[in-house]
């Protein structure tokens, strides 16, 4: 699996809004995957600091796609997340108008900060 994690920063002055939120994501990651796509990506709770930096036991890992063993690959999966971060959230507001309307607040320019792009093993 992929897995994504990133900082996604909302911000309207006029309404009074300046919110960070933390977001990750994981995505299967099939043994000829050169290509990610986030679409297909699921919400996870697990935050960079909660994933193991070792394997608590010795044990055999499926092999990784050919294309996750170079760094230029990482970079262009993490930009691809990143733009689709910024193309796909939304905070969803209620104004206090009468009567109260439904507001989608993109994130801001350069409000995606990606704090994680990595290859992860989910262990039962």
């Amino acid at each position: 699996m992929l897995y994504g994690a990133a900082t996604v920063q909302f911000r309207d002055r006029k309404r009074k809004v300046d919110e960070p939120r933390f977001v990750a994501f994981t995505v299967p990651l099939a043994p000829t995957t050169r290509t990610v796509d986030w679409e297909g990506a699921q919400p996870c709770t697990a935050k960079p600091a909660d994933l193991l930096k070792t394997a608590p036991v010795t044990a055999d890992f499926e092999s990784l796609p050919p294309a996750a063993m170079k760094l230029t690959t990482f970079t262009r999966w993490a930009k691809n997340f990143d733009r689709w971060l910024a193309r796909t959230q939304r905070l969803e507001l209620t104004t206090k108008s009468d009567p109260p309307e439904q507001v989608a607040l993109a994130p801001i320019r350069g409000g995606v900060s990606v704090e994680l792009v990595a290859i992860v093993w989910e262990l039962s």
